[in-house]
């Protein structure tokens, strides 16, 4: 398991997509934090268009969890826990 979270960067009218090699104007990148993402992008490792991304995060089991300021980690832990005991029914 990876925790991670997206991040959109803004991109130079040269970018392509690592994926489709389109042209876009911002690329997604799953990291831990902005600076790792920016690395990985750098370094070729990362990085998809809307489209692309889309397709990752829906056709290879990617959850998506909304983290509200105010929300405490037990609680959090408790509904992961009981997502995925769902999901592996």
């Amino acid at each position: 398991m990876y925790i991670s979270k997206l991040f959109k960067i803004p991109m130079d009218d040269e970018w392509k997509c690592n994926y489709c090699h389109w042209p876009a104007d911002f690329a997604y990148v799953l990291a831990r934090t902005e600076d790792e993402a920016r690395q990985l992008l750098e370094d070729g490792d990362a990085g998809l268009c809307e489209e692309c991304i889309g397709d990752l995060i829906s056709e290879e089991g990617y959850i998506i969890i909304k983290i509200n300021d105010g929300d405490d980690i037990s609680t959090i832990a408790k509904e992961l826990l009981q997502f995925a005991i769902q999901s592996r029914k």
